[in-house]
């Protein structure tokens, strides 16, 4: 349905990638820049992922791969020659992404030469890396310095190291991918010695980006999936931990670098909801699907801009006790914008997903879909998770389960239907044709105790009080106010409806001191 917030966003960005930045021939231009095959990776991953998510070719999708192999050396990647004793971990960093993309492309069309390009790029690039593996550095003094696009910093023991602390382990994230693909023994290997040498690294106290880290985390669980190896999981576990207790910000977004919350990245934003996502599938711990569906009510559908772009935003932490957009990356083009389009295929996915005859709905948004081939026809209407109700009406063949994921203090069914309740999830079978159900939800206002302060949630919403000279306008473009102690307050909106100058006057006070218990 054209007023459903994920249509509106997939919308947005798609027309987004349609812009100069991403022609074939501005990528071609930028193959060789600080970050070698980064920027054309993530362009032909996000493209590979809209052509999934629309059943529509993107616009620049046949030239791009038309122009692709002018853009990579005679081994068969982007950048200059692997050098075993001068290695730039932003190559292969950078390089991960377009194996990404050629993996995800195999997958979509079973092209041959991208199984060869994979094949090469393992060979050619990675595997050589086996050799001077040990001597990446474990300890390493954070550094103060870097910007939001990165840049090799220092050398050390045959490594040119980068700014964003530890993007060496973002190939893990590509390895693991191809492994799907290509399995061998070396590629195992190798993988292995990364995950290993991640585990022997305190990337906390050496400020790590957690970009990186999260992305090295897909890759692990990504790899646990393929061998159920339990180290992989284990140490998974052990990152996404460390995330939780010092790199998420008090809005579900993201600090940059481990101990220094100066702005969030959508990038990683990205990486979190997929983890969360990976680790619900593999424990069915609902914390872990609450969590997933906070940070894309709330980082997520925040971070994506009007241009359907997705850029930066302050830290909110108790250092920074407001959320507002930081004008310098409103739409971070050269990285978040690309990923942006992975993440919103990500939570299409999240949201509805086929099994057996049972329709799992994690974020009952508004849709108008047909599901199992045509045997069930969904529409949900209602503003969730800002409403209080939905209304599902369906047309079925009699034979199929809803299920739905509603984790809320009181959930309401119309008197009729005999839904079932297990956990935070309830099914009900929808009769044979039309039938219409009326859902309503709804939880306490609380206070989460984060870092020491309080932050005011309702249900799966982050709630804060409008502040300075766009207060107005924030609260007329507010799904709805809320009052509590005579504030004023508002969930975090879904940027994408706000007009540039409304979101770059958008200030919301998300930190307060905790209230005394009464």
């Amino acid at each position: 349905m054209k007023n459903s917030v994920l249509y509106q966003a997939i919308s947005a960005n798609v027309k987004k990638l349609e812009d100069g930045f991403y022609a074939p021939d501005e990528l071609a231009l930028n193959k060789n820049y600080g970050w070698p095959g980064d920027w054309p990776g993530r362009a032909l991953l996000a493209e590979v992922w809209q052509w999934r998510l629309t059943g529509k070719k993107p616009m620049y999708l046949e030239e791009m791969l038309a122009k692709l192999p002018s853009m990579l050396n005679e081994d068969g990647y982007f950048g200059e020659r692997v050098d075993v004793g001068n290695i730039n971990e932003q190559q292969l960093a950078g390089n991960s992404w377009y194996l990404r993309a050629l993996c995800l492309y195999y997958l979509t069309e079973k092209g041959a030469w991208a199984r060869e390009l994979i094949e090469k790029t393992v060979k050619h690039l990675y595997l050589p890396v086996s050799e001077g593996l040990k001597a990446y550095p474990l300890s390493i003094d954070p550094t103060n310095v870097g910007g939001k696009e990165g840049c090799i910093l220092r050398q050390a023991d045959g490594w040119r190291l980068s700014s964003d602390v530890g993007c060496m382990f973002i190939s893990l994230d590509g390895l693991a991918h191809a492994y799907e693909i290509c399995p061998s023994e070396e590629l195992y290997a190798l993988f292995m010695e990364m995950a290993q040498k991640l585990n022997a690294v305190d990337v906390v106290a050496c400020g790590y980006q957690t970009h990186a880290t999260l992305t090295a985390t897909r890759g692990l669980l990504k790899m646990y999936a393929l061998t159920e190896n339990p180290f992989l999981l284990s140490l998974a576990e052990k990152l996404w931990s460390l995330y939780l207790s010092c790199g998420i910000t008090a809005t579900y977004a993201n600090y940059n670098w481990f101990n220094r919350p100066l702005w969030t990245e959508p990038c990683a934003i990205v990486d979190s909801f997929m983890v969360a996502k990976q680790l619900f599938s593999i424990s069915k711990n609902e914390a872990q699907a609450v969590l997933a569906c906070k940070i894309m009510c709330n980082a997520l559908f925040f971070a994506e801009r009007e241009n359907g772009g997705f850029g930066c935003d302050s830290c909110a932490s108790k250092d920074i006790p407001e959320l507002f957009i930081d004008r310098g990356a409103y739409d971070a083009f050269w990285c978040c914008s690309m990923r942006g389009a992975e993440g919103l295929a990500e939570m299409q996915d999240f949201s509805y997903s086929e099994k057996g005859k049972t329709l799992r709905i994690m974020m009952p948004l508004p849709c108008n879909e047909e599901f199992f081939g045509g045997a069930l026809s969904l529409c949900i209407e209602g503003d969730y998770p800002f409403a209080g109700k939905i209304t599902v009406r369906t047309v079925s063949d009699g034979r199929r389960t809803l299920k739905v994921f509603l984790p809320y203090d009181r959930v309401c069914f119309s008197a009729d239907v005999g839904a079932t309740r297990r956990g935070s999830f309830y099914e009900w079978t929808p009769a044979k044709g039309e039938s219409t159900v009326e859902i309503n939800y709804s939880a306490a206002i609380r206070e989460r105790i984060f870092e020491g302060k309080a932050v005011l949630e309702e249900g799966l919403l982050v709630l804060g009080e409008p502040m300075g000279e766009g207060r107005e306008a924030m609260l007329s473009a507010a799904p709805f106010v809320r009052k509590r102690e005579g504030a004023e307050l508002i969930p975090l909106p879904v940027t994408v409806r706000f007009g540039r100058e409304t979101a770059e006057n958008f200030r919301l006070k998300i930190i307060r001191e905790v209230s005394v218990c009464k």
